[in-house]
């Protein structure tokens, strides 16, 4: 917790705020970046642990003969995943001093910036399994990472899939996230198709993006070729938070599967309060509680990391 001393301080230029100080230049001054809400369900909780538990239903019937008895199913269970509330916060000590003789009302400052930051700093934690979608760290109902070539469902013959892509974004590179989505199978193994709706990509692709999806012929082509990704009803998404200039991910963010979640049981709040001690200094705190992850990757195909 930094502590904001008083103004005639001559370390790192505090001595300014003596007076005669026309202008405080401050970049932090403004108003939270969020990015990250498209991207997640983002679902209040009154609870310290979500659960959520993956299952599968029955599969089709079969010809039953006269005599025979209909054969009985069970459900099949998969993997539970819990969300389990998480802590955070940060805060600034700000002296009796600093309070009453500073020029530029640093307290106030201070207060504003503390929730940019606490709203900034979410955004920037729900990023990380975006940014690293092939990481150990962030895992699904299968401990397996959000794009991986080894995604399984719940089916007697383990029927396995890859939602994984490693070319850059193009035509060519777009059907193949198309035919992904168009040969989904559910967890019992069967055909269960869903339409993508969303692509999400880092900025430096905006322009690609745009040739791709705006073009009326095929772009790239000396042809005559229509471009029929431009009748696709996709939303895009512009994503300053991932780093890798190829990364690109296309989903299907409306569907009812679509599995990556945020859980909020605290927004972040501002607390004042004096310390423990004869100072008379203020404490400014602030914390707020979430968790977040996937369950099940299928409506997500990552393009490229």
């Amino acid at each position: 917790m930094a502590t904001v001393r008083t103004n005639i301080d001559t370390t790192s230029n505090k001595d300014a705020l003596r007076g005669g100080l026309r202008n405080v230049f401050d970049t932090s001054d403004r108003d939270a970046m969020i990015y990250s809400s498209p991207l997640y369900n983002m679902i209040s909780t009154n609870e310290y642990i979500n659960r959520d538990l993956r299952v599968a239903g029955l599969d089709y019937g079969g010809k039953v003969l006269e005599g025979q008895q209909i054969p009985i199913q069970d459900p099949k269970f998969g993997q539970k995943l819990d969300y389990q509330q998480e802590k955070w916060g940060t805060g600034a000590r700000i002296t009796l001093e600093m309070k009453k003789f500073n020029k530029i009302d640093q307290m106030k400052r201070l207060i504003k910036n503390l929730k940019c930051v606490m709203l900034e700093g979410k955004d920037v934690e729900l990023a990380k399994p975006w940014v690293s979608p092939t990481s150990s760290t962030y895992t699904g109902f299968t401990s397996v990472v959000m794009g991986s070539d080894s995604q399984t469902t719940l089916d007697d013959a383990a029927t396995g899939y890859s939602n994984l892509g490693t070319s850059a974004l193009s035509t060519t590179s777009l059907q193949t996230a198309e035919y992904y989505f168009d040969m989904l199978v559910d967890d019992i193994g069967n055909t269960a198709p869903k339409t993508p709706d969303m692509l999400v990509f880092q900025p430096t692709l905006q322009w690609t993006a745009a040739e791709l999806f705006k073009s009326s012929q095929m772009p790239h082509e000396m042809s005559n070729t229509y471009n029929s990704q431009k009748d696709w009803n996709i939303e895009m998404f512009k994503y300053p938070r991932l780093t890798s200039t190829t990364s690109w991910f296309l989903l299907a963010r409306k569907d009812r599967d679509y599995d990556v979640n945020c859980f909020t049981s605290m927004a972040p709040d501002l607390v004042y309060e004096g310390p423990f001690d004869t100072t008379r200094d203020t404490l400014v705190t602030s914390a707020q509680m979430y968790d977040y992850g996937f369950g099940d990757a299928r409506c997500i195909f990552v393009g490229k990391t």
